[in-house]
């Protein structure tokens, strides 16, 4: 009987080729030890879809799948095929090489959000006065970096996760008076103090 001794997932994403999100393409490459007749991915309503063959001699096969919103979780697959002779090979549900790729098409969201300065009026923050946020994410995010965020008023951004879950965050910046919208008033005049 035949046999699948490669059998590999990945994904285009630039961060994480076991990360996938939507439009993004994950693709299944296997390897068979004898050229094949035909080798399917099997659907879990039962249809069927043949891999692409790669060159000529029958042995080296390819499928993409491009990720669509709402495809969450790891990407399942089963194969099935048959030699030249017709034999069938055991059915495969897994690579050989522990390769994975889990789909995520749904955006973290953020709760738990508190923002306060080390002015006396913690509420408040003017020129000089060091401001944090700390917020939650509902799923671990990749690391956050000052270039990741960009808060209206603060200079010297840094940020730096307070779990090894990566799901609660800490910002701190410095008010710069400079970056601050003073709000209009009729005579002139202004505030370089913001409220949070």
């Amino acid at each position: 009987a035949p046999t699948l001794p490669e059998v590999s997932l990945t994904s285009d994403n630039p961060l994480d080729e076991s990360l996938a999100k939507a439009a993004e393409t994950a693709t299944l490459t296997v390897r068979s030890e004898e050229p094949l007749h035909s080798l399917t991915l099997v659907r879990s309503d039962g249809s069927t879809k043949s891999l692409d063959p790669v060159g000529s001699a029958g042995t080296q096969w390819t499928l993409s799948k491009t990720i669509e919103t709402g495809d969450n979780g790891p990407l399942e697959f089963r194969l099935r095929y048959t030699d030249l002779a017709g034999n069938s090979g055991e059915e495969v549900t897994s690579t050989t090489d522990g390769s994975q790729v889990t789909m995520d098409t749904t955006a973290p969201e953020i709760s738990s959000v508190s923002i306060v300065s080390n002015n006396a009026d913690t509420g408040y923050g003017k020129d000089a006065d060091t401001v944090t946020l700390t917020f939650t994410t509902d799923e671990p995010v990749r690391v956050l970096v000052a270039a990741d965020l960009e808060i209206e008023g603060l200079a010297n951004l840094s940020v730096r996760s307070l779990n090894d879950g990566k799901t609660q965050w800490e910002v701190t910046g410095v008010v710069d008076e400079d970056l601050v919208e003073a709000p209009q008033s009729g005579g002139g005049g202004g505030s370089s103090t913001a409220a949070f």
